[in-house]
């Protein structure tokens, strides 16, 4: 008898810590500099998705604006699937993914160290050109992110853009 009553205190006890372990908030790191961000080799998760690869490219002086809005873009892929479906800040534009992106989300975890170079003095989230990036809601769970590029002006040939648009002849996935 005082066996099994010792199998079900510490069936209680297990129980009690894994449920522990599930609801603990995480902690916001704001001392997190660039020096911080590992680049992995192998895949992200969406559990080691706070600092991806694509944060050790982003805006980076070997890089390119295309490669910038396509590291921008596996970022809020990833940010969204690492929110399993839970409400989240909405992303109208550069200031509200900066916020995020630093940390001001419901994972509380940020993103991206807060002096990286995709953000300006102000904390503003801007391109390699300084200007902000231009994010378009395409569905509320998929974005299209824009860089004026070197011209600084939106919706011009020099432009770099992802996800591509897509050509009148495709068809909906």
């Amino acid at each position: 008898m005082k066996r099994a009553r010792v199998w079900v205190v510490l069936l209680v006890l297990l129980g009690a810590l894994a449920l522990l372990q599930q609801t603990t908030p995480p902690v916001v790191d704001s001392k997190l500099t660039s020096a911080d961000v590992k680049v992995s080799q192998s895949p992200p998760t969406a559990r080691t998705a706070l600092f991806p690869e694509e944060a050790g490219t982003l805006n980076q002086p070997n890089g390119s604006a295309q490669s910038d809005v396509e590291a921008l873009h596996a970022i809020i892929v990833r940010y969204l699937i690492a929110l399993q479906r839970r409400p989240g800040r909405p992303i109208g534009d550069d200031g509200d993914l900066a916020a995020i992106l630093k940390g001001n989300n419901p994972l509380r975890k940020a993103l991206l160290p807060a002096d990286h170079p995709a953000f300006s003095p102000d904390g503003r989230l801007r391109d390699r050109f300084g200007t902000p990036y231009n994010l378009h809601a395409l569905s509320g769970r998929s974005y299209e992110v824009r860089s004026a590029g070197p011209d600084k002006k939106l919706f011009t040939q020099d432009d770099a853009l992802y996800p591509p648009p897509r050509s009148v002849t495709e068809k909906e996935p």
